[in-house]
């Protein structure tokens, strides 16, 4: 994943949950805007960021019982 030069913070956590909701809808079986809009709903509720650039984006989609995550390496967002 990369960011632009002068990307602001909110360009820069959607092109995040982008990169994940790309990589998590191929193992749910779900449409990348499927899982993104997700995980934008729930960020609108409540930040998922924990500090110090971590952040643990989680949703829930209709039928997927069982918990998922797509693994990544994300960069240091700078400050």
């Amino acid at each position: 994943m990369q960011f632009a030069q002068g990307q602001d913070q909110a360009d820069r956590k959607r092109t995040a949950l982008s990169g994940m909701a790309a990589r998590l809808s191929e193992k749910v079986g779900r449409s990348h805007g499927a899982v993104l809009a997700a995980f934008l709903r729930r960020e609108r509720l409540r930040p998922t960021a924990v500090g110090d650039g971590i952040g643990i984006p989680h949703a829930r989609l209709d039928g997927i019982a069982a918990p998922a995550a797509p693994s990544l390496k994300t960069p240091k967002w700078p400050r």
